[in-house]
């Protein structure tokens, strides 16, 4: 009996001090940071993969790092991964996977298959950021970043950027997968570019990119941008500028102001011929730049507020119009009215959609600086 015992108490400390279950030297495996997709003239698909391998350095025996990247192809885009695979001296792990960057070629064919693979992946963060560009593969693998070696983990920072974070930008996998099951399948993904300048070239995120049915159908510029965020309660921070001319006369100078907080509550009516999409938002400002000198008191605050509210409201409706013009429906429309009218059918519903509008502002000052040392 005894032997029993011992022979138990063996087999449980074995089993305890066994060591990590698939464990793997860190040495021995390349973390793929970001990935680049895009379709060549024969209609294969281009992988492109920015990685991180880790080693130890005989010269100072301390751990380093090298950036790699790869290019790999194939008649489907599982086909190309897998020849990284069979390029890669260690195994490839895409845990640390940052941004999944697809080009306009890509996007115009369609995500779904792409969205797919992501979502089936084990080793697949659905953290990471999908991102649109019409940048050409080969430019964002080799554009220098000051501000980190990586592109993956700059794309990541960027887009967890506070200001951006505060403009509501929906780009995470995971949030793709979810709105892109809703009623009128129509999301908007940031557009990457890359801006050049007399000083330097940067990299940024601006403007969005509109797919119905996973499928890339247009582009909204970023000052548009700022419109839908507003209609869609998708607004916390941003800035509002508009010409001076209610408060001053001068029609070639602007005013700005900072939004501080933005609430937009939607309702929607169907009255057997056509839909009436009924947005009230709320806003409070607060006055950061005027480039003509002008007295601050109650006459001129009121002249801010309206003004405010009409540049908001002018191109909101510029928007929806456009939008209505080319039957996108970016707000939502289907979605409120299956929620709200679950047995009535519609088709493009947006075309028969009129908008009707109402803005508050509420001014709630200018920054003072009390002190300075």
């Amino acid at each position: 009996m005894m032997k029993k015992i011992i022979l138990a108490l063996i087999i449980v400390v074995n089993l305890f001090l066994a060591g990590c279950f698939d464990y793997n030297d860190i040495n021995r495996v390349i973390f793929v940071t970001a990935a680049v997709v895009d379709i060549d003239d024969e209609g294969k698909y281009v992988l492109y993969t920015e990685a991180f391998h880790s080693f130890r350095s005989n010269q100072t025996n301390a751990e380093k790092g090298d950036k790699l990247f790869f290019r790999m192809e194939g008649l489907t885009l599982f086909d190309a991964a897998r020849d990284f695979n069979r390029q890669a001296a260690f195994k490839v792990d895409y845990t640390q996977m940052k941004a999944v960057i697809v080009t306009e070629r890509v996007a115009e064919k369609g995500l779904n298959y792409i969205v797919d693979i992501l979502e089936r992946g084990q080793e697949t963060i659905l953290r990471a950021h999908i991102i649109v560009t019409d940048e050409e593969p080969s430019t964002i693998l080799n554009f220098p970043i000051k501000q980190n070696e990586y592109i993956g983990l700059y794309l990541n920072e960027l887009m967890e950027n506070p200001f951006l974070v505060k403009m509501f930008r929906v780009d995470r996998l995971n949030q793709y997968l979810n709105q892109r099951y809703q009623a009128g399948h129509t999301h908007i993904l940031s557009n990457l570019s890359i801006e050049e300048n007399p000083v330097d070239a940067r990299m940024t995120v601006d403007g969005g990119a509109i797919f119905v049915n996973d499928k890339l159908v247009g582009k909204i510029e970023e000052g548009k941008m700022q419109a839908w965020r507003f209609l869609t309660n998708r607004v916390d921070r941003g800035l509002i500028i508009f010409p001076a001319t209610d408060i001053t006369g001068d029609e070639e100078l602007f005013m700005a102001v900072d939004t501080i907080h933005s609430s937009t509550k939607s309702d929607i009516e169907y009255d057997g011929n056509k839909i009436i999409l009924k947005k009230s938002m709320t806003l409070k400002t607060s006055l950061m730049e005027t480039q003509v000198p002008f007295v601050f008191n109650s006459e001129n605050a009121e002249k801010i507020q309206q003004a405010t509210e009409k540049v908001v409201k002018q191109n909101c409706e510029e928007l929806f119009n456009q939008m209505k013009e080319k039957n996108i429906d970016i707000f939502d429309i289907e979605a409120q009215l299956v929620r709200k009218y679950p047995n009535i059918e519609i088709q493009d519903p947006i075309t028969i959609t009129e908008l009707h509008l109402e803005i508050n502002n509420q001014l709630m000052g200018s920054p003072n600086v009390t002190s300075f040392k």
